[in-house]
């Protein structure tokens, strides 16, 4: 078959696989992530220990403490009534921009959804003691798409303080991204352990639930979500972040958050690119 070119017909499929290939990792920051990879594929999450200095993980901290002092306790069971979470981050504070931007996350987040990517959600999650345990559940229902499936979105929780099964480390039910069944598995789910500056990273079709806290202390995390480009985001980022805000961040992350054009036709404003509107 005769190869098209965006010119003449953008929509054909050849056409469009070309343009997704301009990922934002390097072939060789995706090789590097090639263990990793294969445990994510086959458990549906791989922790990554130590992934940032805790002179890092301190600074973070210290931004979430400050935007904590307006942060409300949650309002559902769900959200949990003893844990604070901040949403729409990127358009509150740059401190955290070094870990939805992280070389490493991306470059993993390329590889298992072999595709374009961008950031669905950016939030943070702080469980106090006497918060339950939250339901097990999958983070990409809102997909009505049957399964099985290709995955759509992978889940990046970065641990601000020590991950335990007694400060509420997330529950998790290995292998369960592959179930074609909604129902929740019977198997017992295991609790994530991990040092600060760690990360966990998990399919979103992967089971899971934040645990119980019944220690003496808080468990404070960074969550990020990406998903591939061509779907819709869970936060509304052009309101979350509009043009004021977003034409004073990095400019890859003005692309995660959605400033770009994926293929050759999503995203564009009057026709072309719609970056044009981050330098009116």
């Amino acid at each position: 078959m005769q190869k098209q070119s965006l010119a003449t017909d953008p929509f054909h499929a050849g056409a469009q696989g070309d343009h997704k290939q301009d990922r934002i990792s390097s072939a060789a920051e995706r090789a590097a992530v090639a263990g990793e990879l294969s445990a994510l594929r086959r458990d549906g999450y791989v922790i990554w220990r130590n992934l940032v200095p805790m002179a890092t993980v301190a600074e973070v901290w210290r931004e979430m403490d400050r935007l904590h002092q307006n942060t409300p306790m949650g309002r559902s069971v769900f959200e949990g009534f003893h844990t604070q979470r901040i949403y729409n981050v990127v358009a509150k504070t740059r401190v955290l921009d070094q870990l939805w931007m992280h070389p490493t996350v991306i470059a993993l987040a390329e590889s298992y959804l072999d595709d374009q990517i961008q950031l669905s959600v950016a939030s943070t999650i702080t469980s106090y003691p006497g918060q339950t345990a939250q339901v097990l559940h999958r983070d990409d229902g809102y997909y009505p798409l049957p399964r099985p499936r290709p995955p759509l979105s992978l889940n990046c929780l970065w641990a601000i303080d020590p991950f335990t099964a007694a400060s509420g480390g997330t529950l998790i039910v290995p292998g369960s991204h592959t179930n074609a069944s909604e129902e929740r598995p019977a198997q017992k789910p295991i609790s994530v352990e991990m040092p600060p500056g760690s990360a966990v990273f998990y399919d979103a079709s992967l089971f899971h639930g934040g645990g119980a806290n019944v220690s003496q202390d808080r468990r404070a995390a960074v969550s990020a979500v990406y998903c591939r480009a061509w779907l819709r985001q869970q936060e509304n980022q052009y309101l979350c972040v509009p043009p004021a805000i977003a034409k004073t961040i990095p400019p890859l992350l003005q692309r995660l958050i959605g400033y770009w054009v994926v293929g050759a036709l999503l995203g564009v404003v009057e026709g072309g690119n719609c970056r044009q509107v981050l330098k009116d």
